[in-house]
This record gives C-alpha cells, sequence and structure tokens, in this order.
C-alpha cells in the first residue's frame, strides 16, 4: 500500500521517524544553501531507521542545464549543487549514500546514444 501526506513544517513532529521511502526531485538548487543543513536534518528525522531518501537533482556541469536554470523563471532562485555537495549534506546527518551518479535520459529515438549515457554516469 502506497501513501502520500503533506504536511505543514509546523507539523513536523508528528511525523518523526515514520516515512520508509523520501523521494526528492528537483528540490535541492531552490533551497538557499544556508537553509539545506536545517531541511536535510529534518528529512533524516521525518525516515525511518532504514528507510531510504532517493534525491534527484540537476546536473549543474551540464551546458543545457544550466541554459534551461538560467532561461526558467521558476529557477529564478536556483542555486545548482554538485553531486559532491548533495552527497556531503546528506553524509553530515549521518545518511548513508548507498549510491550516487548522474544520469541522462535519451529519448527513444535516439536510442543507440544509450551507450554514451552509461559512460557518463560517473
Amino acid at each position: 500500500m502506497s501513501m502520500l501526506i503533506f504536511f505543514e513544517l509546523e507539523n513536523i513532529s508528528k511525523f518523526c521517524n515514520f516515512f520508509d521511502l523520501i523521494f526528492i526531485a528537483g528540490v535541492y538548487h531552490h533551497i538557499l544553501p544556508e537553509d539545506r543543513m536545517q531541511v536535510t536534518s529534518n528529512i533524516y528525522n521525518l525516515c525511518k531507521t532504514g528507510g531510504k531518501v532517493v534525491v534527484f537533482e540537476h546536473n549543474p556541469f551540464n551546458p543545457l542545464t544550466r541554459k534551461m536554470v538560467r532561461e526558467c523563471e521558476f529557477d529564478a532562485d536556483a542555486v545548482l549543487l554538485s553531486k559532491s555537495e548533495t552527497i556531503d549534506i546528506f553524509e553530515r546527518v549521518d545518511l548513508s549514500i548507498v549510491k550516487s551518479g548522474y544520469t541522462l535520459f535519451i529519448p527513444s529515438k535516439l536510442k543507440e546514444l544509450s551507450i554514451v549515457a552509461n559512460m557518463l554516469g560517473w
């Protein structure tokens, strides 16, 4: 059974050690760098012992990503962070990194490029 829960920050204590899985996609670059540790600490407290936190963020080294973020009105506040910065933030709250890497999504019409995508996963 799956469940999706929305709550206000002032109710966060009701959900400590509650979630088996926390999925975060394209969020951290919108969090002010000085607030990222507190947010990550809150996420750590929400996750059950043995639970998983999955994080997807933009690759700041990809020139197309930088162009898209620069031109997108929703990303006006964005401060991109590298994979090593992301890992550091989560390790500082004692979350273990199981796997990290860069992912390139290739349209099915260009599936021949999948070989290149696999080589770029570093």
